[in-house]
């Protein structure tokens, strides 16, 4: 286990920037995870890590060792990719042990961590099997298994799971969750999945375009994204995000007033009002209660998902995404209103987007 500090990391191709110059401390067995759209630098900030790109400037550090200039298999690191890289000839035990048959380890050595291991994953029954004998699943769990033999000072895992299918890709998430907290080994994993993200980690660095939008536990970056980036990427479905004017301290979405929000002091003129699907609450009697404010529109589109009803309502140009309850019914063109909690509604500044 070991602290992964990045200072004044950047990498560029030429005039093409893939990681913006900045810096980050991953504390000792934390698991960080690296959370954006494809091309955002996210993968590349982790083979940086790994040593499999060389950075532009800056300096990386794992435990108290500046590793920078040093070859990947000198910097103690282990990867779980999303293609597996399993070694098709091989057996399962075999490829599981073969980290520690290159290190010289004995073979009865070899055989009894290759079991131990085996068992936190739920393989020893799988041990002498070939991979292509194996679910999808099954071979994820193996290079899982093969990461963890070697008992690294960091696990670097890139999008492990995109290959399995959602239910696999559920349990997955939970077995490695479940074994980076037994073993408590920092865990930088990569991925574009914002489940992913808050169902696994400790903190979330949200990335676009080479740029760290913002750092924090799955619950800050939740609560109070930093910017329309973060708002609109994390959460499913997305945040709603309103064109909407204050005047005098008076919130307004078209020609509708929204008396019961109190905006920042900050905000004046100009803004983009945001307020969760899961939120808002469809007001069946047209009227708001206690800090809340009431904003009418109708409805676009009514999807059951079994265990609730999403409703997309039209309110002027915008169309704003509800989540209601599963026995909800209303049908498209009927005239709705919804009540928007106070305490529950974010400001951003159309220019900057930057929250006020």
């Amino acid at each position: 286990m070991a602290l992964v500090k990045l200072v004044n990391i950047e990498k560029r191709w030429g005039n093409v920037v893939g990681v913006a110059r900045q810096s980050l401390d991953i504390q000792d067995g934390e698991f960080m995870v690296f959370l954006g759209p494809s091309g955002c630098g996210k993968t590349t900030t982790m083979r940086m890590v790994a040593g499999l790109e060389e950075p532009s400037d800056g300096q990386i550090w794992i435990g108290d060792k500046d590793v920078t200039d040093a070859l990947p298999k000198d910097r103690d690191v282990a990867m779980v990719f999303q293609n597996y890289g399993l070694y098709p000839h091989m057996s399962v035990a075999d490829n599981i042990g073969y980290p520690l048959k290159i290190r010289g380890v004995g073979r009865e050595e070899r055989q009894r961590q290759v079991q131990e291991v085996a068992q936190k994953v739920e393989l020893e029954h799988l041990l002498a099997r070939r991979p292509r004998d194996l679910s999808g699943g099954q071979r994820q769990r193996v290079a899982l298994a093969r990461a963890i033999v070697r008992r690294p000072q960091v696990f670097l895992m890139d999008e492990p799971l995109s290959n399995l299918d959602a239910k696999l890709r559920a349990s997955m998430r939970a077995e490695i969750r479940r074994l980076q907290a037994e073993m408590r080994i920092t865990t930088i994993y990569v991925t574009h999945d914002q489940i992913e993200a808050m169902t696994l980690a400790d903190r979330i660095v949200v990335m676009k375009s080479g740029v760290i939008q913002q750092l924090g536990t799955p619950a800050e970056v939740y609560a109070r994204p930093a910017n329309l980036f973060v708002a609109g990427f994390v959460g499913s479905p997305p945040m709603n995000l309103l064109s909407a004017t204050v005047q005098g301290g008076v919130v307004h979405v078209g020609v509708q007033r929204l008396d019961g929000l109190t905006p920042p002091a900050t905000a004046q003129g100009d803004v983009v009002l945001g307020v969760r699907p899961e939120d808002l609450r469809v007001a069946a009697e047209g009227s708001a209660q206690d800090g809340e404010a009431l904003l009418k529109g109708q409805v676009y589109m009514s999807e059951l998902t079994g265990d609730a009803v999403l409703l997309t309502v039209e309110v002027g140009k915008d169309r704003l995404c509800v989540r209601g309850d599963r026995h909800l019914r209303l049908a498209i063109g009927d005239p709705v209103a919804l009540a928007l909690p106070a305490q529950h509604c974010h400001f951003f500044d159309p220019k900057t987007e930057a929250r006020l």
